[in-house]
């Protein structure tokens, strides 16, 4: 009984820290639209990752030491981790850079939902690999491309340039998650995400050299939502989903980390003060019912306990 009421409050602790994540990950979209006004793509995506590396190294060796102080075992920065972590930076950092410069023209609430589409969008990966994908999931795609031309065409009939962005990066974040899932298996996710951080941040410096370091005029306006997206959004949101998704099963993380579409979205209105038009609001709620459709397996437990797979949003 008492292991029984362990696994409970171990699951519901792993929920309330994936929830935390989700709201972390909401608002940096509206710390993104913000710098988006002030900051180029490329410099805002470049800079995000060298505080992170920093933030996310900092806790891999104050963790390594306290674990060693203990006597615990401290895991290595093995073969797989190094070769997955660069193979899945250069994934993430190409998501992240299309994804900021879409949101230089378009709003945060509708580029949160778009981004959410990577949810569905691995199923159509698997099937590109000749995975086997359930009936399910192929048709909580179909709902999802119906949300996605309701709220980026309304009634135009006409996608944006920066909402085409935001969809080219979900299908990007789609194939980083596939290819977390790839090498997580035998490696530690902390230790994969800093390596992922380091080749973002090694690709990112002379990426923003070649494109033109930001004046001293643009730093005070740029850097509170670089901050934010550096420091929470990635060095402590990535870490807080690695610990997470340890007690809560992939696809209920998954599920729960989807939030960051509608806390993004409030978040736009409340703060940046977007307005949101009712094409806008019924397709934000058909991508939300095909992320849900596509993860939830009708009938079965919502929250349940699994082994650890590591998932990136």
């Amino acid at each position: 009984m008492s292991n029984n009421n362990d696994n409970k409050r171990s699951t519901l602790f792993g929920a309330s820290i994936l929830v935390l994540t989700a709201f972390i990950w909401g608002f940096a979209f509206v710390a993104q639209r913000y710098g988006a006004g002030y900051i180029d793509g490329v410099s805002i995506s470049g800079l995000r990752y060298v505080i992170a590396t920093g933030v996310l190294g900092l806790t891999v060796l104050v963790t390594d030491l306290v674990n060693k102080y203990r006597g615990k075992t401290v895991s290595k920065f093995t073969k797989d981790t190094l070769i997955g972590g660069v193979v899945c930076g250069v994934v993430l950092f190409v998501s992240t850079l299309v994804q900021q410069i879409g949101l230089e023209s378009t709003t945060s609430g509708k580029a949160g939902f778009i981004t959410t589409l990577y949810v569905v969008m691995v199923p159509i990966i698997n099937l590109i690999s000749r995975k086997r994908t359930s009936l399910r999931k192929c048709i909580a795609v179909l709902v999802a491309m119906f949300g996605f031309t309701a709220m980026c065409a309304g009634d135009t009939l006409t996608i944006s340039r920066g909402d085409g962005l935001v969809f080219y990066s979900a299908i990007s974040f789609g194939f980083h998650i596939v290819f977390v899932d790839m090498y997580c298996a035998n490696t530690d996710p902390t230790k994969l995400t800093f390596i992922q951080f380091l080749t973002c941040a090694v690709i990112g410096v002379p990426t923003m050299a070649i494109n033109g370091f930001p004046t001293g005029a643009e730093i005070p306006a740029e850097i509170l939502p670089v901050l934010y997206i550096g420091i929470m959004s990635s060095g402590i949101a990535y870490t807080l989903q690695a610990v997470g998704q340890k007690r809560v099963g992939p696809s209920s993380a998954t599920l729960i980390m989807s939030l960051e579409s509608v806390v993004a979205l409030v978040g736009g209105m409340i703060i940046l003060h977007e307005k949101v038009t009712v094409p806008e609001f019924v397709g934000c709620l058909l991508v939300l019912v095909s992320v849900f459709a596509s993860r939830v397996r009708f009938g079965s437990k919502f929250l349940k306990l699994r082994n650890s797979k590591y998932f990136v949003n």
